[in-house]
């Protein structure tokens, strides 16, 4: 496995629920296994930031509308600054990562 892969998870916010959950697991899994490994929360943080490896990156956006343009520049930012080759979008938060690439790429 290529070990300067960096993916990043991206999802809507961290209450607890299965795609929030699962989003924290590949995260950490994937730091496990020696990957760069980040994750995203776009709207609203939650119980499960504590389960995040601290050694996982982490962005939280604290989007408000459904087209935050500070938002989806941040994340392109972060994604260029850690060579993020890999989006993995989780549930409704494809709308931010798509924006992103339509965007600002």
């Amino acid at each position: 496995m290529d070990k300067e892969l960096s993916i990043i998870q991206v999802i809507d916010s961290l209450e607890t629920g299965g795609a929030e959950v699962l989003s924290v697991n590949v995260a950490n899994l994937l730091k496990e296994e020696g990957l760069n490994s980040h994750i995203c929360v776009t709207r609203k943080e939650g119980r499960l930031k504590e389960n995040i490896n601290t050694k996982v990156g982490y962005l939280f956006l604290a989007r408000k509308k459904t087209i935050d343009f500070k938002a989806i520049v941040t994340l392109k930012k972060y994604i260029k600054k850690n060579h993020i080759k890999i989006i993995h979008a989780h549930s409704s938060s494809l709308f931010i990562a798509l924006l992103r690439e339509v965007f600002v790429s």
